[in-house]
C-alpha cells in the first residue's frame, strides 16, 4: 500500500497539557495564525475523561499557548460525562465562518455537536445536532472485538445494556454548499450524509453513503469512519477522506472522489496513509473493549496496563487517525492522532496529491 506523505513527526505531545495522551486534532490556518483544538485525556484512576484543549502556532509545527477549551459539564444537561472528542473544522467561504464538529460522550452513546465562530474567541454552540438519527435503524452496525476478532453485530450495542439507538460522531463538513445545502459525511462503522439549510439544523439520510467492503481483502473490510473534512479539487469534485479498518484493527486512510451532486465517482483500492513506528506500539487505544475501564481501576503504569489488556484479547491495534487536512503554501498537511498517544503531522505536494487522485480515479494508480 502506498504511503504518499512525508512524516514531519510528533508536533503536540502529552506533556503539553500534562496528560497521558493527546490526539485527533481539528487544525486550521486563519490567514495569520494556526489553531489546533485537540483531545486530551489525563487517564488516572477516577479520571479518564476527554477534554478539548486549544493551542496556537505561527508555522503549524511548534505549538504554544495550550489552554483548556472544553471539559465535561460545560453544557448541562448535555450527556457528556465522559467528555468531548475529535473536533474537525471547516471554513465556509460563502458565510465567512468556521464550523467545528465534535462529539459529546456519556460512556454509552456518542452524540455529534457543532460550534461556529468567525474569530476563535466567540462561539455559538449547537448540541446533539442529529438527535433524530437512529443508528441501527439506518443500516448501522457495531463490531465486537471481545474475542480478538471482529464480530459484526446488527441488532444491539455489544458494549452497552442501553436500548437507545443513539450513535452519531465524526462529522466532516464540505467546504461549499451543494444542491443548495450544507452537507457533511459523518459516522463510524458506516458513514452517512446529513444536510442543513443553514449550517445549524441538520437532517441525516436514512441509508449509509459509504460502507466497509466486507468479505474482501481490502484495507477497509471491517468498518469505516469519517476522517478530515472534504477537499475541493476543482471541476466540481471533492476528495472525501475516510478511515478504513481491517481485521487486524489497523486504521488506514482512504479516499473517495465525489461530484457536486454528491455522487461517488471513484473510490480507492489502496490506502494512502497508515500507521508507522510508534503509531503501531502498544498504546492506550480507545477502541479496544474495556480499555478505559481497565486503566481507571489500576495504579500501574498506563502503557503496561494497556498492553496487557489488549494482549488478553488477542489485539494489537495500530492507529493513524486523520482529523485535519490543510492546503497551505502548495502543500497538503495532515494532522492525526498517532496510536491515540500523541499528535503527528505529515505532508506532500498538493499538486502531486491531486494528480495522484485523478490518475487513480481513471484506474491508473
Amino acid at each position: 500500500m502506498p504511503d504518499l506523505f512525508r512524516r514531519i513527526g510528533e508536533v503536540i505531545s502529552p506533556e503539553a497539557t500534562k496528560s497521558a495522551k493527546v490526539y485527533n486534532p481539528g487544525v486550521v490556518f486563519d490567514g495569520e495564525n494556526w489553531h489546533a483544538y485537540y483531545r486530551a485525556c489525563v487517564v488516572e484512576p477516577g479520571d479518564w475523561y476527554s477534554r478539548l484543549h486549544h493551542a496556537t502556532s505561527s508555522d503549524g509545527i511548534t505549538w504554544r499557548n495550550h489552554s483548556l477549551f472544553l471539559a465535561p459539564g460545560a453544557f448541562l444537561p448535555c450527556p457528556d460525562t465522559r467528555g468531548y472528542e475529535d473536533p474537525r473544522i471547516t471554513w465556509l467561504e460563502e458565510d465567512q465562518k468556521w464550523l467545528m464538529t465534535f462529539t459529546a460522550y456519556d460512556g454509552v452513546s456518542p452524540r455529534l455537536c457543532l460550534a461556529e465562530t468567525n474569530n476563535f474567541t466567540q462561539w455559538v454552540w449547537s448540541l446533539d445536532i442529529l438527535s433524530s438519527f437512529r443508528f441501527l435503524g439506518s443500516g448501522g452496525y457495531f463490531v465486537d472485538w471481545a474475542r480478538g476478532k471482529p464480530n459484526i453485530v446488527r441488532n444491539h450495542n455489544p458494549l452497552s445494556l442501553s436500548t437507545d439507538d443513539v450513535h452519531s460522531k465524526s462529522g466532516a463538513i464540505f467546504p461549499h454548499k451543494l444542491l443548495g445545502k450544507y452537507w457533511m459525511m459523518f459516522g463510524e462503522y458506516c458513514c452517512w450524509l446529513a444536510s442543513s439549510p443553514d449550517g445549524e439544523t441538520w437532517t441525516a439520510q436514512e441509508q449509509p453513503f459509504l460502507q466497509a467492503r466486507l468479505g474482501t481483502q481490502h484495507f477497509d473490510n471491517v468498518f469505516v469512519e469519517a476522517a478530515a473534512p472534504p477537499l475541493a479539487i476543482g471541476g466540481g469534485q471533492y476528495v472525501v477522506l475516510y478511515h478504513g479498518i481491517d481485521e487486524g484493527l489497523v486504521y488506514r486512510l482512504g479516499w473517495l472522489v465525489v461530484n457536486d451532486k454528491l455522487e461517488i465517482v471513484a473510490r480507492c483500492t489502496e490506502s494512502i496513509f497508515e500507521p508507522q513506528g510508534l503509531e503501531c506500539s502498544d498504546a492506550i487505544v480507545d477502541i479496544v473493549p474495556g480499555m478505559m475501564d481497565a486503566i481507571s481501576s489500576t495504579g500501574q503504569a498506563l502503557n503496561s496496563v494497556a498492553q496487557a489488556h489488549a494482549n488478553s484479547l488477542g489485539l494489537r491495534p495500530q492507529v493513524a487517525f486523520v482529523t485535519s487536512a490543510i492546503v497551505h503554501d502548495g502543500m497538503l498537511r495532515l494532522y492525526y492522532g498517532a496510536g491515540d498517544k500523541y499528535i503527528g503531522a505529515a505532508e506532500m505536494s498538493w499538486t502531486e496529491f491531486v494528480a495522484y487522485i485523478r490518475r487513480c480515479a481513471r484506474g491508473n494508480c
